[in-house]
Order: structure tokens, then C-alpha cells, then sequence
């Protein structure tokens, strides 16, 4: 397989929380790639690191944390973009789905909004329009009545949904 092939290069990923005499090793020299179009899973114990591969891939890893390696995103390393520039490839071209709808999702607002909203900031879309792009993809995961819980709020939902 050619290396200009892998959309995801990830080289001797280590994640180290902490500082001083108290660092604990997340992760230590991971590394995978994943070509376009294919599918990667990461499974594990509780506690093996897998979230904070998934938060190393988007920078989220607040100080003191440390992200150390490479993460090549189409061939750019994100360890070296400005906060700016990965704001862009964030949710724009690599997004992650939390788990828990209580954590990650505005309690304000419904869901189909706070999903709606991404593609009318990213891709200019209509209100109308990023509405039923937001159903779409509520019904592509087998939610049940999509229009009905689009109108749901986080907390109508549970962790899995």
C-alpha cells in the first residue's frame, strides 16, 4: 500500500497526562493509518487510552496534557496547525460523537438544531435546509422518528442514541 493513500497517518502517538513527578502514560507509541473510505474501530478495556487517541487526533487535550508524535491528516501534521487552523479541520473534516448527550450536547437547545447548526456555519446551508439535513442523518442512524426526536432535547436521549 502507498503512503499517499492513508487519509489518517498516526506515528508513535504518545498521550501524557500531568506534569512534574506525577505524569501518567496514556498512551504510549501508538501508531495506525487509515485509508479513505475505510472504516477503523478502536476497542479496549476501560482505561486503555482510546479516548485519548480520539482527543489526540482532534487536539483536545488540555495542558498539561501532552500530545506527542505525528498526526498527519492528508498528508499535514495537526500537531503543527495553529488553533485557527484546526478549528477548520475540526468538525469540518474530522469530527468525533461523544458518547454522552449530557456532556456534549447543549441542554438549551434540541437536538436537530445543535446538529443543523454545523451545516448551516460549514456549509452556508438554509435553516430549512439544515433541518432536514439534521433528520437525514438522525434517520441514517436508525433513530426512531427522526423528525419527532430532531425536536427532542439531549436529555429526551439516551448515551448509545
Amino acid at each position: 500500500m502507498n503512503t499517499e493513500d492513508r487519509i489518517l497517518d498516526i506515528h508513535k502517538l504518545s498521550v501524557h497526562y500531568g506534569d512534574g513527578d506525577d505524569i501518567k502514560n496514556a498512551v504510549e507509541n501508538a501508531s495506525l493509518y487509515i485509508q479513505k473510505g475505510e472504516i477503523v474501530g478502536i476497542v479496549g478495556e476501560s482505561g486503555c487510552g482510546k479516548s485519548s487517541v480520539a482527543n489526540a487526533i482532534l487536539r483536545l487535550i488540555d495542558p498539561p496534557g501532552k500530545i506527542y508524535g505525528e498526526i498527519k491528516w492528508k498528508g499535514r501534521n495537526l500537531l503543527n496547525l495553529s488553533e485557527t487552523e484546526m478549528q477548520e479541520v475540526r468538525g469540518g473534516d474530522i469530527s468525533m460523537v461523544f458518547q454522552d448527550p449530557f456532556s456534549s450536547l447543549n441542554p438549551s437547545f434540541k437536538v436537530g438544531e445543535q446538529i443543523a447548526e454545523i451545516f448551516r456555519i460549514r456549509q452556508g446551508f438554509s435553516k430549512e435546509k439544515a433541518w432536514n439535513r439534521a433528520v437525514e442523518l438522525l434517520e441514517m442512524v436508525h433513530i426512531n422518528d427522526p423528525r419527532a426526536r430532531a425536536n427532542d432535547y439531549p436529555h429526551q436521549f439516551s448515551g448509545g442514541m
